[in-house]
């Protein structure tokens, strides 16, 4: 599993292979390969992996605010317009922009020129067009955490993590 943690990026992930379980605010819920997972900055979130299966694995872009620089973020941030603090789309409805979502990785993932930055925007918004116009999966609310510092947070991940680990060791 992930460390049970937050961060003042969004983050978006595609599930690529094998089912795991989306902790994220004060929800939990079952995400599998295809489906796209948004979350919004600073919301408390980690994946595990299904017992008994293999790990699950997810590709993960995480963008500032800055990112979204001139773009009317509650309408095109799908938690923002939502108001809650993950959502996950199906799989079956996102098959579209799989190839589109890999690209904007790899682009990322380069040294990024004037226009490679550019192109990765362009694709990245595209993305967000084309999920704005689909019904979520599963939305998650944030927690109380959201609204207490980060430092607070942190140290409240970290007390989670211990409990985590020492709980896992009791069932091994």
């Amino acid at each position: 599993p992930y460390e049970y943690h937050s961060h003042d990026e969004y983050e978006m992930a595609l599930i690529e292979s094998r089912a795991a379980d989306f902790y994220g605010g004060e929800d939990i819920f079952r995400i599998v390969p295809g489906d796209v997972l948004i979350v919004e900055r600073n919301v408390s979130h980690t994946f595990v992996s299904v017992p008994g299966g293999l790990p699950a694995s997810q590709v993960v872009a995480q963008f500032g605010a800055e990112a979204l620089t001139g773009f009317p973020v509650q309408t095109c941030l799908p938690t923002a317009r939502l108001g809650v603090g993950a959502v996950v789309y199906s799989g079956k409805n996102c098959v579209s922009i799989l190839r589109r979502f890999q690209e904007m990785l790899l682009a990322w993932r380069s040294t990024e020129t004037p226009t490679e930055g550019m192109h990765i925007r362009a694709v990245f918004y595209e993305i967000l067009f084309f999920l704005s116009d689909l019904r979520p999966k599963f939305t998650a609310h944030p927690s109380e955490t959201t609204a207490i510092p980060a430092r607070a947070r942190d140290a409240l991940s970290r007390v989670l993590n211990h409990l985590h680990r020492r709980l896992s060791e009791n069932v091994a």
